[in-house]
């Protein structure tokens, strides 16, 4: 097995910058490091890096047409996939039964 890094997902000049009005138009702002002031899942990316890392995490860690390149393991790919905190099923209102669900949880690995 090939491990790669994460460097593989920055795209380097096609990375995406932040725009805000400025005195009525639409203009590049500086880059902001918002890593000790966001929340947890906070992230700076671009369409691509993100489609990247769905096709990556649907292939189970797998670099898609990178031949077997893994980012993570299927083992870390199947915790990063499991709920981590189950939470009770509540009833559903009444007339709504069919509805219930099969589990609740917040927070995958």
């Amino acid at each position: 097995m090939t491990q790669t890094s994460v460097k593989f997902f920055h795209s380097g000049d096609n990375a995406a910058t932040p725009h805000s009005k400025v005195e009525g138009h639409l203009r590049v702002i500086p880059y902001t490091n918002i890593d000790n002031s966001a929340p947890a899942g906070a992230i700076n990316s671009n369409v691509s890096d993100m489609s990247r890392w769905i096709s990556t995490q649907l292939a189970s860690g797998r670099i898609p047409q990178s031949g077997d390149k893994r980012l993570f393991s299927e083992q870390v790919s199947k915790e990063m996939w499991s709920a981590q905190i189950p939470l009770p099923e509540p009833d559903p209102p009444p007339g709504l039964e069919a509805l219930r669900g099969n589990f609740s949880a917040y927070g995958l690995g």
